[in-house]
């Protein structure tokens, strides 16, 4: 008896925390047309410390199946091509979404499934001047159409461990604690504003509203995080304590976000968050704001604008220290208000 091949559909997509998370809208699009398919993650990683896209999505339930493509070791990298080969040449019929923007190049991704009888490659074409997570919701829609303006559905994430589950019981709800989080580092010095900034909203919004913050972050990140705790004499740190499953869980219960360009930015805006963002100019376009269109965002217009350096040089971070705390305040105060 013939084993009836399944049909495969492929998302490509690579990037570390921040570029998997705005993904989230179109994956979820696509498992919603093929809930009897078997979805496929295919991604690159360059570095061997960095994470998966598994250990940020893969509690959603949206993807059957991870695969890595090992470029940092030419062995691997083979053996991982070689299993991304099977499976494109074992399925009954075979769908991509290049699920990159167009400043990546697709033309030979595209040739690489063609060859091998992908005859459905779906991805961006032309630049366009919006956030990434509507851009990939529009490869999406080239095969499924959606309403780009419609609500998304509440994701569902899971794998809550014993650990979580005390913090958040003990100390959050049972104390009732008001809270938002505060994602103050970030890996591009031109993007950091300062933590004087942060600490001073902080203690305005603990006396005038009796919110506490909890600062998120990288393991890295955490003697930052600490310092302004220490600062504040109030507030938690949690700046590698959870996984990315768990901070999105935890996310669900804050007031709002508060911070950087950061991953953790993206990851509220996907849990329905407010955001009021702190916004470098190093990038002209909007293609990094937020995931939905009610959150506030902090950015200057300056002359050096879309410099896209990871140090300012020239005019030591003038675009992000133009950004003024009270104004930011001010902001934060009207919506809790409101």
């Amino acid at each position: 008896m013939t084993k009836i091949r399944e049909k495969s559909i492929i998302i490509f997509r690579s990037g570390l925390i921040g570029d998997t998370i705005v993904a989230i809208p179109a994956i979820h699009e696509i498992k919603k047309n093929n809930t009897q398919n078997k979805i496929i993650y295919v991604s690159f990683k360059e570095n061997k410390e960095h994470l998966e896209p598994i250990n940020i999505i893969g509690s959603t339930k949206f993807v059957d199946l991870f695969l890595i493509l090992r470029t940092y070791n030419k062995i691997l990298l083979l053996i991982d091509l070689l299993t991304l080969i099977f499976y494109i040449i074992s399925s009954k019929n075979c769908e991509v979404f290049h699920l990159e923007t167009s400043e990546f190049n697709y033309k030979f991704k595209k040739k690489f499934f063609n060859f091998f009888g992908v005859k459905n490659f779906y991805f961006e074409s032309t630049y366009i001047n919006k956030k990434i997570s509507i851009r990939l919701l529009n490869i999406v829609n080239q095969r499924y159409p959606i309403s780009i303006s419609s609500q998304k559905e509440e994701l569902s994430f899971n794998a809550i461990n014993d650990y979580f589950e005390l913090k958040q019981s003990v100390e959050f709800n049972q104390k009732k604690i008001q809270f938002y989080i505060i994602a103050a580092c970030t890996n591009f010095k031109s993007k950091l504003w300062d933590k004087d900034n942060y600490i001073l909203i902080a203690k305005e919004l603990y006396n005038r509203h009796n919110l506490i913050p909890v600062l998120y972050g990288s393991k890295n990140d955490f003697d930052y995080c600490e310092q302004i705790i220490n600062e504040l004499n109030f507030g938690y740190n949690f700046a590698g304590v959870f996984t990315i499953s768990q901070s999105l869980f935890f996310l669900k219960n804050a007031k709002f976000y508060l911070g950087n360009d950061t991953g953790v930015m993206h990851m509220a805006s996907m849990m329905n968050i407010l955001c009021f963002t702190i916004f470098s100019s190093i990038e002209k376009d909007d293609k990094w704001l937020p995931y939905g269109n009610r959150h506030i965002n902090f950015k200057t217009p300056i002359i050096c604008e879309g410099c896209k350096l990871k140090v300012c040089i020239n005019y030591d971070n003038l675009c992000i220290k133009s950004i003024q705390p009270s104004d930011v305040l001010n902001a934060i105060n009207l919506y809790l208000e409101s």
